[in-house]
């Protein structure tokens, strides 16, 4: 059984999933109270699937982007299990995650990045397998334009700005009602195929994936001069 956990936005989930197919998953917004709900969460979902922890023979965790101190308490707790429960590990990007369930043909995925900025993927839809095109980017608002393409899936967070921002400019995508949510079976679904696909275990290994430095360390590198 695979346990998935991603706290790496104020949108969280947590799932457990077997070759049977999802077993119990829970989606909140957690907002910034990650490291308080986390625990929580998951003593309900094994509740609802009948199962414990020791049942667990995987973990696949979103490395991000997102929120710093969410990834960090998603990843800390992860590697934790991994290495208390001797079980492998796969780190996944979060945007992997947003455009897993996409139907395509074209997919970008996004995600707020804060003071003006996003982070985004781009992803093709082949033969049913979604597969990223594009670097893991982060572009203010002027630059989407450059990367988002006529006809495209948007998934992630609604973002009215972005929204209007692509429409002022000609550029007209689609949205389901699906592409909001990020759910942790799919990010199950991709640590199980990680693994299919003869992936190493990443206890050791997994890192955020950032894109850029904190603001706390912004402040202090332009205090240092």
């Amino acid at each position: 059984m695979i346990l998935a956990i991603d706290t790496s936005t104020a949108q969280a989930s947590v799932a457990l999933s077997n070759k049977s197919g999802v077993q119990a998953e829970i989606s909140w917004t957690a907002g910034s109270h990650h490291s308080t709900q986390l625990f929580r969460a998951l003593d309900t979902l094994f509740e609802l699937s009948g199962s414990n922890i020791k049942d667990v023979g995987a973990l696949a965790v979103a490395t991000g982007p997102g929120s710093f101190s969410g990834i960090r308490v998603g990843m800390s707790a992860s590697k934790a299990f991994a290495l208390a429960l001797d079980i492998p590990l796969a780190g996944v990007s979060t945007l992997d995650v947003l455009a897993a369930g996409s139907r395509g043909p074209s997919v970008c995925a996004l995600i707020s990045a804060g003071r003006g900025q996003y982070y985004l993927a781009r992803y093709q839809v082949q033969q049913s397998r979604v597969v990223r095109s594009s670097e893991y980017l982060l572009l203010s608002l002027s630059q989407l334009a450059a990367h988002v393409y006529e006809g495209d899936c948007l998934c992630g967070e609604e973002l009215p700005e972005v929204s209007e921002y692509l429409s002022a400019n000609g550029i007209s995508v689609s949205r389901e009602p699906w592409a909001s949510l990020r759910r942790a079976s799919l990010l199950a679904e991709l640590g199980r195929a990680y693994f299919a696909q003869g992936g190493r275990d990443e206890s050791h290994e997994a890192e955020p994936l950032y894109l850029r430095r904190s603001a706390a360390e912004e402040k202090r590198d332009a205090a240092q001069g």
